[in-house]
């Protein structure tokens, strides 16, 4: 009974780090309670369940805005909405957490080196499962709820997201051996001292490196190319989005909202959130013509839209639409599931004149329109870093996302999407601007702050300026090197409980 009370307090620490409570402290703790059920637990059986039991209580109290879209805006029953959001969500996810607690207790010894590297491999092994199954999301990765956290989340220009839960990881492991130990049933308190000294040399050395490079990411901007800037939140609902109606009205809105000229700050970039150029039949050579004339002849506009082919078939889009006059098109590669494509069942209805499925993109990753070379992100795309990591590598010096957050209401997941965004930009030491229809759009500096960020439901426009930035940061380089380390990590335990075995 105790190990269950564990296994739910820990879920729940888990979910409170996350916007909207935001306790990010709670997530260098969160998984100390988890790892005792764990230690105490005798069968494999157990495991699984508590693995399980943990990811159900962690998709409850953070995956609830999934019920806001199913229901409220697709229309669906509780009871059909609880089906999906128990087989499409909570029952992966109690899959990989059942297979990482089974793992815990294969690979368990009373080792430093357990708790220091073997757990924190196992964990990201975990998340990277969430981005490399295509019917799952990657959210609710450990490392965004520290974005907070300024000097320790720095290092993800090293290690990237994967790099920082390995870490995060690593300080619940050692807060573990060290309550444990502390009360008698460790080594000792010889090995007290060492984990307290390992401990406070790797934390140091982190937040350390990371205030350094606050300081030398803005001496580096102060020599680069500054570039206006006008994110643009039109907040229309979705039923006037996907009406049929009042199209033009809603671009004369945007276009309205964006008036502005470069002037001293340079070139402009303008973006609208996704979709908002959602009629394909309108969208002919004197449509984008005048776009560009409203706009002027040093701005580019990039905006979400949708592109219909004469063959059939819709893709989810974003339009580069230079005031010099040239057009560009980015093709959604990586579609939501269920939503915008459907594996195995079609659970969704279509939304008004929505497409109910999209075509996937195969399109270049980056442009080089006036004043740069720039990408754009559709939705949640930001949240697979390998995936910008590839824009970036392609020539990207300023990353664009643009997105429809309304299905999920007042949630915490358009925080969550945003945050998202945030690590992205530290990654890469680039500039990301957000314009999201609903909110929370923003502009974000390559050291993850925010320099502008608009109110959820709000029709606002944000005015700021990025600056072009070229630098290759060591995660850019190398991408997620941590998957390799954590491969090699579990490999060696594997291959010394074999050998073990064999004894």
């Amino acid at each position: 009974m105790f190990n269950l009370f564990f296994i739910i307090l820990s879920g729940v620490l888990y979910s409170l780090s996350f916007p909207k409570a935001s306790l990010w402290y709670l997530s260098f703790v969160s998984l100390v309670p988890f790892f005792y059920a764990l230690d105490k637990s005798k069968h494999v059986w157990q495991r699984l369940c508590y693995g399980g039991l943990w990811a159900v209580v962690v998709s409850g109290v953070m995956g609830h805005w999934m019920f806001i879209a199913l229901c409220r805006h697709y229309g669906l029953e509780w009871a059909k909405a609880g089906l999906f959001f128990s087989i499409c969500l909570v029952l992966p996810l109690a899959a990989i957490y059942g297979i990482f607690s089974v793992a815990y207790g294969y690979l368990k010894r009373d080792r430093l080196v357990f708790y220091a590297a073997v757990i924190p491999s196992l964990w990201v092994a975990a998340e990277f499962l969430k981005e490399s199954i295509p019917v799952l999301i990657p959210w609710g990765n450990i490392a965004y709820a520290v974005l907070p956290f300024k000097s320790f989340v720095q290092a993800a220009d090293l290690e990237g997201v994967y790099g920082l839960t390995f870490l995060v990881v690593m300080v619940n492991g050692f807060l573990f051996i060290l309550i444990r130990d502390i009360r008698g049933k460790g080594e000792g308190w010889r090995r007290i001292a060492g984990v307290v000294c390992l401990a406070a040399f790797i934390f140091s050395g982190v937040i350390g490196y990371g205030r350094l490079r606050v300081s030398d990411i803005r001496a580096v901007e102060e020599g680069t190319k500054k570039v206006s800037v006008t994110l643009v939140q039109g907040n229309f609902s979705l039923e006037d989005r996907w009406s049929g109606m009042g199209f033009y009205n809603r671009v004369q809105t945007y276009l309205s909202m964006s008036q502005g000229k470069g002037g001293e700050d340079g070139p402009r970039i303008i973006v609208w959130p996704e979709t908002t150029l959602n009629s394909s039949s309108r969208l002919d050579r004197a449509f984008f013509k005048s776009l560009m004339r409203a706009i002027g002849p040093d701005a580019l506009l990039v905006s979400g839209g949708l592109k219909q082919l004469e063959a059939g078939g819709v893709y989810n889009s974003a339009y580069f639409i230079s005031g010099s006059g040239r057009l560009q098109r980015y093709d959604k590669h990586i579609l939501l599931p269920y939503a915008e494509t459907v594996p195995l069942v079609d659970w969704l209805d279509g939304f008004y004149t929505a497409p109910d499925e999209f075509i996937k993109g195969h399109s270049p990753l980056c442009f080089d329109p006036l004043p740069g070379r720039v990408s754009a992100s559709i939705c949640f795309e930001i949240l697979y870093p390998g995936y910008i990591r590839q824009m970036v590598k392609q020539g990207a010096e300023v990353l664009v996302n643009i997105s429809n957050d309304a299905w999920f209401g007042e949630s915490a997941m358009p925080h969550m999407h945003l945050d998202a965004a945030r690590m992205r930009a530290v990654e890469h030491r680039r500039y990301v601007l957000r314009a999201s229809n609903s909110g929370i759009s923003a502009i974000i500096a390559p050291d993850g702050r925010i320099v502008g960020q608009s109110r959820l439901f709000q029709r606002e426009k944000i005015s700021g300026i990025c600056r072009m930035l070229d630098q290759e940061t060591i995660y850019t380089k190398y991408g997620n090197w941590v998957l390799y380390v954590a491969a090699a990590v579990l490999a060696l335990a594997c291959l010394r409980q074999i050998f073990d075995g064999e004894r």
